[in-house]
């Protein structure tokens, strides 16, 4: 979001930045897609939604105690 609210700044600004930052702007994109590609490639079989949200209920609980 940081990255989309500085592209939408530099290229409403009179310096021209706006090219220079499109590179940076897609390099982040990339790097996003390519974050969330290795997360589901890498994942365990047995991972699930339902499952990572008991275990971090399950951890808060034990930090509470």
């Amino acid at each position: 979001l940081i990255v989309v609210w500085n592209f939408i700044d530099a290229s409403s600004s009179s310096y021209g930045l706006g090219s220079a930052i499109s590179i940076g702007f897609y390099l982040a994109g990339i790097a996003a897609i390519g974050v969330l590609l290795a997360a589901y490639l890498f994942r365990s079989p047995d991972d699930s939604i339902k499952g990572g949200f008991d275990s971090m209920k399950h951890d808060i609980e034990e930090k509470a105690k």
